[in-house]
């Protein structure tokens, strides 16, 4: 697994993950495995990363869907979603299109501006728990975020991970 999935899966330890654009499924793949998520749910809107998706869970605790964003997802569902590897533009653009659909843990790993992300956490009542920068071709950014809750702010936890 790439340091960028690497980076990413050190902040997920949840019932339910949803990731958003899962490709191959190899982050999901690695937090069944290893136990750090009971099941996955893969949403991709395109047919041969879906296909390939499908065929990465097979047989595991988890499933492939078609559509757009979090459209396929039931509001509550999941406990936790991944968005990673996109543009921030477009993973903002998933976000706020189905507001009710997300989950109260988020982690997100955008390819480009970061601070537009972490305004939108501001934003919409979540709180920065970690930030991981993954070293790899370029450094990664990864966000861990949690829906706010009244009487507490979740501590900041800045880490830098080494390829």
């Amino acid at each position: 697994m790439s340091d960028r999935l690497k980076a990413i899966a050190s902040l997920i330890r949840t019932r339910v993950l949803a990731d958003v654009g899962s490709d191959h499924g190899s982050l999901l793949i690695s937090l069944l495995k290893s136990k750090r998520i009971e099941y996955a749910i893969a949403i991709e809107n395109k047919q041969n990363p879906f296909e390939n998706s499908v065929r990465a869970l097979a047989g595991l605790q988890g499933e492939a869907r078609f559509g757009d964003g979090l459209k396929p997802l039931a509001i509550g569902e999941a406990t936790c979603l991944s968005i990673c590897g996109i543009g921030a533009k477009n993973m903002l653009r998933i976000l706020d299109a189905n507001p009710e659909r997300i989950p109260p843990q988020v982690v997100l790993q955008p390819s480009n501006h970061a601070d537009s992300v972490r305004q939108w956490a501001q934003q919409n009542n979540f709180q920065m728990v970690a930030e991981v920068l993954g070293e790899g071709s370029w450094p990664y950014t990864v966000l861990s975020l949690q829906k706010s809750t009244i009487g507490g702010r979740p501590p900041v936890i800045k880490t830098k991970m080494k390829s």
